[in-house]
């Protein structure tokens, strides 16, 4: 279930700051490097570029991986290794089973990682934007593993009555994590990770007031990015949204077709039904 989860993530975000804010495509090229993973093994790279879903995928040749392409910023990405040679459709059909994975940033430029086992899991970056990346991930690696504990045990629960306590100890995780998000962007404005946290920390129902300060401690280079670019609109977009605040205006056709415009129910209640 965990790797279909990270699959639906991938398809639903250290390097110089003059070429984060580019908006010109810029070769990227990916090393793997992995004396112990087998020569037969075949890995796959999974990744988002301009809304379309890429997979691709690299063969040994001197115990390295190597991928190439083309971006205009730092992008999510996700790396699977198939030493069994089953393919990606029929790994993808057991996504209940254990996968050897890992989660990594691609971005214009040289990437480099390593891992010392024969696992693609064990991997490490060699500098660059990863190592950030890293850093913040083992920040949060014994809170991911207790949600997703947390996660499967509230699933498979068949008292309900535990169900409460179960969600305020979910909640209580949640704000751990947001705490390490938090003190993580502060300490790191400079760097894309700092973009990726805030994006995480503010969830699809933002704070506003509170995610607009923390965005403006993120230096202007990473913040003129296009996911920086993306992000400003979707916080601009919150303040129409947010309880209280006055609702944009909209023209929509009734049941019978006729054009109805909000402006017309002005003093009245009003349920939009969608």
């Amino acid at each position: 279930m965990l790797i279909k989860k990270l699959m639906l993530l991938f398809y639903s975000a250290m390097l110089p700051l003059c070429s984060l804010s580019q908006d010109t495509d810029t070769a990227f090229k990916l090393r793997i490097k992995g004396a112990k993973i087998p020569k037969t093994a075949k890995v796959y790279l999974l990744y988002q570029r301009d809304g379309k879903k890429i997979v691709d995928s690299a063969q040994s040749t001197n115990r390295t991986f190597i991928f190439t392409g083309m971006l205009k910023e730092p992008v999510h990405a996700f790396i699977l290794c198939d030493t069994m040679q089953l393919g990606f459709s029929e790994i993808l059909k057991r996504k209940n089973e254990k996968q050897d994975s890992q989660q990594l940033f691609i971005y214009p430029g040289q990437i480099v990682l390593k891992t010392s086992t024969s696992s693609i899991a064990d991997l490490r970056p060699v500098g660059g934007l990863n190592a950030t990346y890293f850093r913040l991930q083992d920040r949060l690696q014994t809170l991911t593993q207790q949600q997703i504990e947390l996660s499967r045990i509230l699933v498979q629960a068949t008292d309900r009555t535990s169900i409460p306590a179960l969600k305020t100890k979910w909640d209580s995780l949640k704000r751990v994590e947001k705490h390490i998000l938090r003190v993580f962007i502060i300490e790191n404005p400079n760097s894309f990770i700092a973009l990726h946290a805030l994006q995480s920390y503010a969830g699809a129902l933002p704070q506003v007031s509170e995610i607009e300060l923390l965005f403006n401690k993120i230096s202007p280079s990473v913040r003129q990015t296009p996911t920086g670019k993306e992000f400003r609109k979707f916080l601009s977009d919150q303040h129409d949204l947010n309880p209280g605040t006055k609702a944009p205006e909209f023209v929509q056709n009734d049941t019978t077709g006729k054009p109805i415009s909000l402006a017309s129910f002005k003093g009245k209640y009003l349920l939009i039904d969608f």
